[in-house]
């Protein structure tokens, strides 16, 4: 979806001049059309009011509808995308838990209370649900997707079970996990944002990627230094594996900075420490 379907699908009124689209400004309230969306590289200017967040703007020209909040995490510039595969697709499509479905109530309730959205959680990265019938039961299936394909899947109990995450086997993989970074394709700019875990990402939204477990292959530290900022957002315990990555990232060009965080982990971050970080994401 670009933002010319998102803008008409909403009913945003709006002119468009070449690569600018227009619209009344949420910032100052003007009649006219000083606020302008650029098609190409996704900024937001106002002739009033200067730069303004993109996300956080559009937000509030759709008054924070909860579709259009939605469809607005899936506009793009262009279909752009890395193949990081290191070996041939094994199967042409993944192959996952017995069973899995849409999420139930009782998955439900373990994300809200750890502070999410179900409805978001399953309709953005898109997260399935197993029961008792499965072969993974009561898990939450996390799916890694690449080029809208999913190529791998890991998931998380929702119950008092040893195992908290069970990882797809090689053998059912069209790509390896660790060839890949979670949420990836949802990276629509120049910057990222790298976290350890899928609920970590979940956290902070899209525009961070998780490397799914402590070890950081080369491919996937080539995927992040093919951005110019790179912001590393680990465990407080995780510190010198965090400077390692950034000692790695040197031969790329651009920027790498560690931000220290005081929850032992990014998924328990308050919201006004989210809200920072979203900054970030979106200057």
């Amino acid at each position: 979806m670009n933002i010319e379907d998102w803008l008409n699908k909403h009913g945003i009124d709006y002119r468009q001049r070449g690569a600018w689209f227009q619209v009344h400004c949420p910032n100052c309230a003007d009649d006219k059309y000083h606020g302008g969306i650029h098609s190409d590289n996704l900024t937001y200017t106002c002739f009033r009011c200067g730069k303004l967040p993109f996300r956080q703007t559009l937000e509030a020209i759709c008054l924070n509808d909860p579709v259009a909040v939605l469809d607005l995490y899936h506009v793009s510039k262009k279909e752009t995308y890395y193949d990081y595969t290191s070996r041939e697709p094994m199967n042409q499509t993944v192959r996952l838990p017995i069973n899995t479905e849409e999420i139930t109530e009782k998955h439900k309730k373990y994300l809200r209370n750890r502070g999410f959205n179900p409805e978001l959680i399953a309709c953005l990265w898109k997260v399935k649900g197993t029961t008792d019938s499965s072969d993974y039961p009561w898990r939450l299936v996390i799916p890694v997707i690449y080029r809208r394909q999913t190529i791998s899947w890991t998931a998380r109990t929702v119950v008092n079970h040893p195992l908290r995450y069970a990882n797809c086997p090689e053998e059912w993989e069209v790509g390896s996990i660790k060839d890949a970074l979670y949420s990836y394709d949802m990276v629509q700019r120049d910057t990222i944002m790298v976290v350890e875990g899928a609920t970590d990402a979940w956290r902070i939204g899209p525009g961070a990627v998780a490397t799914m477990g402590a070890t950081i292959t080369d491919r996937q530290v080539s995927l992040i230094g093919a951005k110019k900022t790179r912001y590393i957002v680990l465990d407080p315990d995780a510190r010198d594996k965090a400077e390692k990555l950034r000692d790695r990232l040197r031969m790329f060009s651009g920027r790498t900075m560690i931000i220290d965080i005081d929850e032992k982990d990014p998924a328990l971050l308050k919201n006004e420490d989210i809200n920072s970080l979203r900054r970030l994401l979106d200057r």
